[in-house]
């Protein structure tokens, strides 16, 4: 009996999807989402968790780890920031981390949903955020200013305001919301008389450091592109895990 059973239930599948292809199919995708939903759940440890467990000599050894793996360029100045910029190019890890963070708060902020201080795991399930079109205008140039931030997505054109940051030691951190934060120096810089044409960004958060960019330029054309990808490519920007992205933006006129 329990075999005619069975070949009932295989003579069902005739013509469509295997049967244990199914079976095991359903079954994945069920585990799949049963383990979403509790990974989601989990906030992502940060290094003030860590650090308030750890004793002092600990603490100076992690120090000490970061150091030695810090690959940033020398701190370019960071004045004369003020004015419209159009971001054409970032690296993928970059896009999918703070930007991503950046574009899901957005859509919450949106919905009226609360901001969490903390990330959970969830971000590791969601696509990472298609951007294109992308431009900071930054109102002054002061120590701290003023910005907003605008882009294009599938979904429409977004947009958010934060400050911007001019530290001491030359860094730039740009605040959009107190749960996403763009750090980073400039690294690269071009002068046109006495303003800067094209800054280049690179991310001070990731580990090690410096291993992403950000181009900003003054104006949105191709102009120089080249070069400077030639440029970053030369400096290990542009590895085929963490290629340089670029926010195509050909379909508006200058």
């Amino acid at each position: 009996m329990r075999a005619l059973f069975l070949i009932l239930i295989f003579a069902s599948f005739s013509g469509s999807i295997d049967p244990i292809e199914a079976i095991v199919r359903n079954f994945l995708l069920q585990a799949k989402s049963v383990s979403e939903k509790f990974l989601s759940s989990i906030e992502i440890p940060t290094s003030s968790n860590l650090m308030f467990q750890m004793d002092e000599k600990n603490v100076k050894a992690v120090d000490s780890l970061t150091n030695f793996f810090n690959t940033c360029p020398p701190y370019m100045m960071n004045d004369l920031l003020n004015g419209t910029w159009f971001i054409t190019h970032m690296n993928k890890k970059l896009l999918q981390t703070t930007f991503s963070d950046l574009d899901e708060t957005i859509d919450d902020l949106s919905m009226g949903l609360g901001l969490s201080s903390r990330k959970t795991l969830k971000s590791l399930f969601r696509d990472g955020v298609i951007m294109y079109c992308a431009n900071v205008t930054i109102l002054t140039d002061t120590t701290i200013s003023p910005f907003q931030l605008e882009y294009s997505t599938p979904k429409g054109r977004k947009s958010i305001i934060g400050n911007v940051w001019r530290a001491p030691d030359r860094s730039v951190q740009f605040s959009f919301v107190p749960n996403v934060v763009f750090r980073g120096i400039i690294s690269y810089r071009t002068f046109t008389i006495e303003t800067p044409e094209v800054l280049i960004f690179s991310d001070t958060d990731t580990y090690p450091k410096c291993d992403s960019y950000m181009v900003l330029k003054r104006k949105r054309n191709t102009t120089g592109d080249d070069r400077l990808l030639e440029m970053l490519t030369a400096t290990g920007a542009n590895f085929p895990s963490n290629p340089l992205l670029s926010l195509d933006c050909s379909n508006i006129i200058n």
